[in-house]
């Protein structure tokens, strides 16, 4: 990954400057070359080799500065030998971190990985290379991501705060340093980056947190573009989301029925039981690009069966016309979870629902098929069928 300090000029003797003459030696320091002459010879030497294996140069440096530091005639030589001895030190600590960064992550060492990745991250340099920043970031991200599916919960609260930095950074406009979008696994494109880094959050937090109010928006902005746009998994989850809203309202209005003495629906109950309805259409929205998507037959039954429930408690129980009520309406663009469904009243009515309470579907929460547990589904149970992110590590 040669993406940092690049290797300094070999050369390091101005024109003009050679050795002179050596002045007395200290020799309490441990000789490491007999004269200046052989020191700085060897430092050339130890100069040509990889910059990872240039520590014995910077040794020597360090010797002839320590060494030859009283050495009035060779004065301006061992001071540059000095200062490219320094610069040397950075250069091999540097390749070495990219050296461990690299070997960490290949290993699936991942406390070492996480602790050189974020030691880069925060040098001063690789921050002004907002880039580079970028890249090292979605594959730290990514990796967090992939132990917290595999059970890790400690990475919970990490995966989420890197993935919305790594957002906010390609909100701002910020590219990546390789056009992959990653360092290791790439992305590959800045829409597939946006794509799963929404992913992340909403699974972590409907997972891992069991907050799917929070959780389900993101997963919703993850299907808008990228692998996302095409994963029946993931509009499945939202489905399961809106059936769980609808089942709850249905069974409040049902109290709220059963609590009158002749059974009759009050205001309050009719507007539970509109808003059971809107969010069984916003379901029937999610599950028919679900059913559209599944390559499974086992899921494509299973959201199939779902659609009907739930179409029964949108038109009161009515089964005609499913499939052609689907097709239009996963024809239009999706609506966003975050803007609340005004309360579905049934054409030919004046209110949501008949005075006296019904016995058919549409006054009662999902039990079938699929459905029977939608509403307590999440998106562990359909992981294995989510396609991994393009560029497999």
């Amino acid at each position: 990954m040669k993406v940092f300090l690049k290797a300094f000029a070999l050369s390091i003797l101005v024109t003009g400057v050679g050795i002179l003459t050596a002045n007395a030696q200290d020799t309490t320091q441990t000789e490491i070359c007999p004269d200046l002459e052989a020191c700085v010879k060897m430092f050339s030497a130890e100069l040509k080799k990889p910059e990872c294996d240039r520590g014995k140069a910077v040794e020597v440096g360090e010797f002839i500065a320590v060494k030859f530091a009283n050495d009035e005639l060779n004065k301006e030589l061992v001071a540059k030998v000095a200062a490219r001895a320094a610069k040397e030190k950075e250069v091999v600590r540097i390749c070495k971190r990219e050296a461990k960064y690299n070997s960490t992550y290949k290993a699936k060492q991942w406390e070492d990985y996480f602790a050189v990745s974020k030691e880069i991250m925060n040098d001063p340099k690789t921050r002004e290379n907002k880039p580079l920043l970028l890249d090292l970031t979605l594959t730290h991200t990514s990796a967090l991501y992939d132990l917290v599916v595999a059970g890790n919960d400690k990475y919970t609260s990490e995966t989420i705060s890197f993935s919305k930095t790594a957002l906010q950074m390609i909100d701002s406009g910020i590219g990546s340093s390789t056009q992959k979008f990653g360092v290791f696994a790439p992305f590959n494109s800045r829409d597939n980056a946006i794509s799963w880094l929404n992913y992340f959050v909403g699974y972590t937090y409907v997972v891992k947190l069991k907050d799917k109010d929070t959780g389900i928006p993101f997963i919703y902005k993850a299907t808008r573009l990228g692998d996302k746009k095409t994963d029946s998994a993931a509009f499945a989850e939202i489905g399961y989301w809106y059936t769980g809203k609808a089942t709850d309202l249905l069974a409040e209005y049902k109290k709220l029925v059963d609590a009158t003495e002749d059974k009759v629906a009050t205001d309050e109950a009719k507007e539970k039981l509109g808003l059971a309805r809107a969010y069984a259409d916003r379901a029937i929205d999610a599950f028919g690009r679900a059913k559209t998507l599944a390559t499974d037959a086992t899921k494509t039954t299973e959201y199939g069966d779902t659609l009907t429930e739930l179409y029964k408690i949108r038109f009161n129980g009515k089964v005609e016309g499913l499939d052609k009520y689907v097709s239009d309406m996963i024809a239009n663009p999706m609506p966003d979870p975050a803007s609340a469904p005004a309360p579905v009243v049934l054409e030919g009515t004046t209110s949501t629902t008949d005075t006296k309470q019904t016995t058919n579907t549409s006054t009662e929460p999902v039990k079938t098929g699929a459905a029977a547990t939608a509403a307590k589904t999440s998106v562990t149970t359909v992981k294995k069928t989510t396609p991994r992110r393009s560029g497999n590590k």
